[in-house]
């Protein structure tokens, strides 16, 4: 059996399993999902995770993945009712996608759930250990206690190191698992290499890419003998590093690939998303400094 057939394979059994994950996560979740009902981590991750879905309808990366990300960074759902939960989300929307018309989309999407037809509310003030964004004026963005500072003095974040794959905390796409079992990345004021170890299938793989951190096109190899075009952008405060590729799939069209790399609590968190002819995949990669 051939490579292509493998992967078609792969990813004909991963969409069927996702689906039949959606399913009971949407099963699951009813008995307790009530507006007026708190919801355990458990619900209310299923909560953000069925709304991750919608939301890729109605908006684009690079916009879709900085939602997300600051929803996977929230610590603050647990407890709280459907409705608190969906106010404190289309904040985090309201903070990245800024067209009044594309919010309006999404409220709109989100109020049969919630039972409400108009805006929310502005999301309570969190606590002192999860400050809310300033609205900052030009020239500055929110460092990481919320407060503003100048672009020029917004502090890179460092990446640089060997990093092993703690598969407890990841969430792996356990069908079509090729997350690297290790990583090396070397940051240079201005470029970003990143080695990557993967198992499949009993052979070891070794990818080694090097991105441009101007935001400009990198090149790199791709799927067999076709070139692979990146784009490397950091946030505005400079704690995520966004890479956008594109990867030729011959009759099968193009692969687009979003990740996002973090550090939380001393780990390298990378956030994949892929798309193609095949389907959508993502996961949430963890690892432990070596």
């Amino acid at each position: 059996m051939n490579i292509a057939s493998q992967i078609n394979i792969g990813w004909t059994r991963y969409v069927v399993a996702l689906l039949l994950t959606c399913l009971m996560f949407s099963v699951g979740a009813m008995a307790q999902t009530g507006a007026n009902k708190p919801l355990d981590d458990e619900a209310a991750a299923t909560m953000v995770d069925e709304l991750k879905d919608g939301l890729s309808d109605v908006i684009e990366d690079p916009q879709l993945t900085a939602i997300t990300t600051k929803w996977d960074a929230r610590k603050d759902l647990s407890g709280k009712t459907k409705a608190a939960i969906l106010k404190l989300l289309f904040a985090d929307v309201k903070s990245v996608v800024k067209d009044k018309e594309t919010q309006d989309k999404v409220w709109a999407s989100w109020a049969g759930d919630n039972g409400e037809n108009s805006e929310p509310e502005p999301a309570s003030t969190p606590t002192s250990k999860q400050p809310i964004a300033q609205n900052c004026v030009s020239g500055t963005v929110a460092g990481p206690d919320g407060s503003c500072v100048p672009k020029a003095k917004a502090q890179t974040t460092d990446l640089a190191g060997t990093w092993i794959l703690n598969k407890t905390t990841s969430k792996l796409n356990e069908q079509f698992d090729m997350a690297p079992n290790e990583i090396t990345v070397v940051q240079g004021p201005n470029d970003l290499i990143v080695e990557r170890h993967s198992r499949f299938q009993d052979k070891e793989f070794i990818v080694k890419d090097k991105f441009t951190l101007d935001g400009k096109e990198s090149i790199n190899p791709g799927w067999q003998d076709s070139q692979k075009s990146s784009t490397a952008v950091w946030s505005d405060d400079k704690s995520s590093l966004i890479i956008t590729s594109r990867v030729p799939m011959g009759d099968n069209g193009d692969m687009t690939i979003v990740e996002v790399y973090r550090l939380k609590d001393g780990h390298l968190i990378i956030q994949t998303r892929s798309s193609s002819s095949f389907g959508e995949k993502s996961d949430v990669l963890v690892f432990d400094k070596k």
